[in-house]
């Protein structure tokens, strides 16, 4: 396991294909502590990030960026973008002020996925032309929690202020104050709950827009949640105390 900690990079311009990071590129099975990032960050395809591009099986701790961190990659599905992580296992206390943008699923401020992060934030603009985009992240795996956000956010569907979509367990004493908007499936907290998620102690005061007209599951645009079908009976999303 390589252990990645007090490196800083200042004032560059990072530019390649795949696996873009501002500290490293890739670092699977490791842990990052203490990085940070500071130039522009650009991959021309996916797992972008301003301090690590693909951080699968890794937590990363006590990390930031503040360059803009981009992805150009147009066709296919996936980008995994992230101020901090295109995708990592576990996050915590990290957070954004750069500018994040994606043409393709998966884009988040502070990561484009992770199954778990905490005590995260993000202040950067995050902009995607898809689907799974939020403030702080993109598409959630487990858990999210004292995370926030106060950039704006925009894309297609599956838009949220702190998560675009949440495939998860539990989202719990989260805010954003940022402006949201997408075409469907907006919401001012997250975009999209899936399953047995529980949206406890959550509030927004930022603007949410957006259609909210779409096919099947794509649908709803809310001050908290855009849409919380997801699942059957007792795997329906909860919404407490928000």
């Amino acid at each position: 396991m390589a252990i990645i900690k007090n490196i800083g990079i200042i004032d560059s311009n990072i530019q390649g294909n795949q696996y873009i990071g501002g500290v490293v590129g890739r670092a699977r099975y490791s842990t990052i502590t203490n990085c940070y990032n500071t130039g522009t960050v650009t991959g021309s395809s996916s797992y972008v990030g301003g301090v690590v591009g693909d951080a699968s099986y890794t937590s990363i701790h006590d990390c930031y960026n503040k360059g803009a961190v981009t992805s150009t990659k147009s066709s296919g599905v996936w980008a995994y973008v992230g101020g901090v992580a295109g995708c990592a296992s576990t996050i915590t206390n990290c957070y954004n002020t750069g500018t994040v943008t994606g043409r393709l699923n998966r884009v988040g401020g502070v990561a484009g996925y992770a199954s778990e992060i905490a005590n995260c934030y993000n202040t950067g603009t995050v902009t995607g032309s898809s689907s799974y985009v939020g403030g702080v992240i993109g598409e959630m795996g487990e858990n999210i929690i004292n995370c926030y956000n106060n950039g704006s956010v925009t894309a297609y569907s599956r838009v949220g202020g702190v998560i675009g979509n949440s495939n998860g367990d539990d989202i719990v004493n989260c805010y954003n104050t940022g402006a949201v908007s997408g075409t469907t499936t907006v919401g001012g907290v997250v975009g999209y709950v899936y399953h047995s998620n529980e949206v406890a102690n959550c509030y927004n005061t930022g603007a949410v827009a957006g259609k909210g007209v779409g096919v099947n599951v794509e649908s709803g645009v809310g001050g908290i949640v855009g849409n919380c079908s997801g699942g059957e009976g007792s795997l329906l999303g909860k919404i407490i105390n928000c």
